[in-house]
Formats: C-alpha cells, sequence, structure tokens
C-alpha cells in the first residue's frame, strides 16, 4: 500500500500502529481478528442456556440486523443485566475481540456515562446500564456470512462477516452523556475527548480565506442528519477539500479519521484505512457548523467519496455529544455480501 509521508507521521500512535500491519507480520491480520472475534462469540453462545440463546442469537436476515439506534431503548438480543457473572465475562471476551485497547476503554466510558445518570435519576429503569445488549445474526462461520451488533444507549457498533479475510465494522456510533462528568468518583471522565479536541484544533488552523470555505452553516445541526438510517447516500459536498489544506493541515484531518479508526481492532482499522486512501483523499472534505470555540454548539462532518463522519455536539447546551462513521456501499456488509452471493454463494 503506498502511504503519503503526510499520514506516516500522523499523531495518533494506534493510527501508526494499525498501519504497520500491512509491513510486519508480528501484528495480527484480518484474519487473525476475525478469528478471535468468532471464536470468542461461539464461547459466548456456550455459555447461554436455551430461551437465552434464542434471544440472543436470531437470522442472518432477521428485519432488526439493520434497524440500528443509540437511544435509550427495547432491544433484541441479551442484555447486561440478563447475564450471570460467567457470562459476562464471556460477554467481556467479545468486546474486547471487537475493539482496540482504546476502543474498549471508550465502550467502557459511554457505560460510565449510563451509570453516571443512573445515579442521577435515583436508579430510574430508563437509565439502567445493564440494558447493553449483543445480538448474534445468523451461525458464526468461516465460510457463511454473519454478523453481530454490541448496543445501548450511545453504543451501536455493527459487524459482518464473509469467511476469515472479509469484515465490515459499519454503522459505528459512539455518544457522551455527560461530554463531561462533573462529579463523583470518574468526575472530569471525556470520553469523546480527541473527537472533540483534534477537530477544533483543526478548524483553529485554517486561515481566514480556508474557514470562510469549511464553515458552512453558521448555526450548529440539533443532531446528526442521517441520525440512524439504515443506509446512506453522500451528503451536500460542504466544507474545505483535503487538497485545499497546508500539509500541516492534512496531518490535522487524518488525525481526526484516525480517532475514529481507532475504535476497532487494529488489522481491521488499517484495512478500512486502506480503502479510505484508494477513495482518493483529495476528495474528502472537513465541514464545520456553529461556533468553534470551547463551549459553542457545534458540528462536522468528514466526508470521502466512500465514508462518512458526523459529529454532533448540541444537546444539552453542549453538553451531549454523537459521533458515527457510515460506509456508504459497506454499511452492513452490503458490498461484501453483494460480492460473496455473486461469485456463486446464493442462498
Amino acid at each position: 500500500m503506498n502511504i503519503p509521508n503526510d499520514i506516516l507521521h500522523c499523531r495518533s500512535t494506534v493510527f501508526c500502529a494499525a498501519l504497520f500491519v500491512f509491513a510486519s507480520s508480528a501484528f495480527a491480520s484480518v484474519a487473525d481478528e476475525i478469528t478471535e472475534i468468532r471464536d470468542a462469540t461461539i464461547a459466548f453462545l456456550g455459555s447461554l442456556n436455551e430461551d437465552q440463546k434464542a434471544n440472543c442469537n436470531l437470522a442472518f436476515d432477521h428485519s432488526d440486523r439493520e434497524d440500528w439506534k443509540y437511544v435509550p431503548a427495547n432491544r433484541l438480543g441479551l442484555g447486561m443485566r440478563e447475564m450471570n457473572d460467567a457470562q459476562r465475562e464471556e460477554l467481556d471476551a467479545v468486546r474486547q475481540a471487537i475493539h482496540s485497547a482504546d476502543g474498549l476503554e471508550k465502550s467502557k466510558g459511554v457505560i460510565l456515562c449510563e451509570t453516571f445518570l443512573y445515579d442521577m435519576s435515583g436508579h430510574d429503569d430508563f437509565r439502567d446500564p445493564g440494558k447493553y445488549h449483543l445480538t448474534v445474526y445468523g451461525t458464526p462461520d468461516e465460510k457463511e456470512p454473519w454478523g453481530l451488533r454490541f448496543e445501548g444507549h450511545h453504543i451501536s457498533l455493527n459487524y459482518t462477516f464473509v469467511g476469515n479475510q472479509a469484515v465490515a465494522a459499519a454503522p459505528a456510533f459512539y455518544g457522551a452523556n455527560p461530554a463531561t462528568i462533573t462529579e463523583g468518583s470518574n468526575k472530569g471522565l471525556r470520553i469523546l475527548k480527541d473527537e472533540e479536541d483534534l477537530a477544533r484544533d483543526l478548524i483553529h488552523s485554517l486561515n481566514a480565506d480556508q474557514k470562510g470555505v469549511a464553515v458552512f452553516r453558521s448555526a450548529a445541526f440539533e443532531e446528526i442528519v442521517t441520525h440512524s438510517q439504515p443506509k446512506v447516500s453522500p451528503l451536500e459536498p460542504v466544507g474545505l477539500a483535503y487538497s485545499d489544506m497546508k500539509a500541516a493541515q492534512q496531518k490535522k484531518i487524518m488525525s481526526v479519521i484516525s480517532e475514529y479508526l481507532s475504535w476497532m481492532p487494529d488489522a481491521i482499522a488499517a484495512e478500512r484505512l486502506e480503502r479510505v486512501i484508494e477513495g482518493g483523499l483529495d476528495h474528502i472534505r472537513f465541514g464545520w457548523a456553529g461556533g468553534i470555540e470551547k463551549g459553542d454548539l457545534h458540528y462536522y462532518r468528514i466526508q470521502g467519496p466512500s465514508f462518512l463522519i458526523e459529529y454532533d455536539n448540541f444537546q444539552g447546551k453542549g453538553t451531549h455529544i454523537h459521533s458515527v462513521w457510515r460506509d456508504f456501499k459497506g454499511d452492513f456488509g452490503r458490498d461484501l455480501l453483494k460480492e460473496h452471493y455473486e461469485h456463486g454463494h446464493a442462498h
């Protein structure tokens, strides 16, 4: 893979480590990571009783597979509060497999935020931090398609696997409410701080003319524009193009992208990065809406030919963040499945 020099000097160690997957056999391959996820999922399903497994393991073509959401809601699958200690340990192994180390800490942080809200509400069931669910779609298999979702309020991680070397990891969503925990043992915790701070660093690095292009709207959107739609198309191509940025600014936008890549295991992240680069960096645009100072209500998007990042901090007077990665053709493995079925694997 021919990686531009400006990317090689990015700030994110997770991002750079992912790049080295292509140069060193010491790192896990995509196939290794898929195998780890599959083995952990099989072990988790094996720990369930028949009723639990019936609730957790749905057909691959079940309509729920693309019905993702990031709000507090009733969900199919098996919730953490419905598991015993041994089953939660097996779930932890699945969560470790589908995340990078940093991504796992982010996931745990989301649940800490929900626990904070649960305590502040006087233990309202609406905020129960046990309402994070794992759902498995199809049978974890080395050849046939299957998928999984780990989801609850402010987390939705959707994986689709086809064989040992094909994986889709989108939609991927994290939110933070509060954006900063204000009291208690986790006071000061900001689980999406880099998603916010790196993008603000980029917008502040632009000169007046560049800002005039990048800031495409004076008011922030009240929510991410694509919400939890099962399928999205490219949004209006607003904002400043990568090709119109200086070298230092190009490093900054790649650092923002790297932060979203760092949610997932390194080899899977590197494969996604390769697709981003192959799509053409010059076609990536960075758009901002709202104020650019800390505390201002704000929104940004980074859009390339194949992907969309959206981030919004509007609710709660700027204390409630939503962030998402979408793949226009690859959400829920659509591109992988199309190729799989076109090559004689129809069912």
